[in-house]
């Protein structure tokens, strides 16, 4: 097991070819979903063929213009509940970390970021599988998000960052909301920020939340009219899928959220499901 630096193997340089998408030229992320496009509508299966479709807007390429997130709007409407979504939603993401590991294993033997160090991990190192989680958006939540064993009371970020870097592919759905206005799902690509200031992804990242191997988090000079140009706000009816590997560069967060009634509680049901790579135990 070698100990590699950040960002070895994933800069985006500033003579790099790839590039991606703003408001002026919005990313082609949603993908439509009907009944045709499952194996087992009663079971919530989806069609290979459609899982592929959304696997392949999911990828990191050279010199593309690829989304790297994929929308599909609506999905409540059409499976009827959200506990259906929810099932599609693990459904869904289990197959396409089987796609992504028969199509390009090397995507899960890239540095992963594991507490205070960055690890390159051989496969008999790893393991993958699939992560569920159940948030509150609004409310503070009982979670082991830093993997210490030890659960404490912390709030779900309200900042742009991705995820922690062992979960590769990682999707959102919502439930249905109680007194609250705003709180969907804002994605923002930060590749594309840094390459039109000729910076590096690297650059742009606030280097604590890096070292703590919790993800990305960006710097605060970049959080204001910098970044509007690169952000696209997604309906929280939606099923929203992103890659979180960190040289896709896609970040995240709720739009503003307000209480409809301050003086009345709130919910903002929040279904996480990720694909996640870990070192074997």
């Amino acid at each position: 097991m070698s100990i590699q630096p950040l960002f070895s193997q994933i800069v985006v340089s500033k003579t790099s070819l790839r590039f991606g998408w703003s408001a002026a030229k919005p990313p082609q992320s949603a993908i439509a979903l009907k009944k045709r496009d499952f194996d087992s509508f009663k079971q919530l299966q989806p069609k290979p063929q459609w899982v592929e479709r959304v696997a392949d807007q999911l990828m990191v390429m050279p010199s593309d213009e690829q989304p790297r997130i994929a929308y599909v709007p609506q999905i409540g409407e059409l499976l009827g509940s959200w506990e259906n979504v929810r099932i599609f939603q693990e459904n869904l993401i289990q197959k396409i970390g089987e796609v992504l590991g028969r199509r390009k294993p090397e995507v899960f033997l890239q540095p992963q970021f594991y507490p205070a160090r960055s690890i390159l991990l051989s496969p008999e190192q790893i393991e993958v599988d699939l992560n569920t989680d159940d948030f509150d958006g609004v409310n503070k939540n009982l979670a082991d998000w830093n993997e210490t064993g030890t659960k404490q009371l912390v709030y779900s970020t309200k900042a742009w960052h991705s995820d922690q870097s062992w979960h590769q592919i990682a999707s959102l759905s919502y439930g249905p909301t109680v007194n609250i206005e705003g709180g969907d799902l804002q994605v923002m690509d930060a590749r594309q920020l840094a390459r039109d200031k000729g910076l590096t992804l690297e650059e742009v990242f606030n280097k604590n939340y890096l070292k703590a191997g919790e993800g990305l988090d960006l710097l605060a000079k970049y959080e204001d009219k910098h970044r509007d140009p690169y952000v696209l706000t997604l309906p929280k009816e939606g099923l929203v899928i992103f890659n979180n590997m960190n040289d896709a560069g896609i970040l995240h967060r709720p739009s503003p959220i307000r209480l409809i009634n301050p003086k009345r509680p709130a919910q903002r049901p929040i279904h996480y499901v990720s694909y996640k790579v870990k070192a074997k135990k």
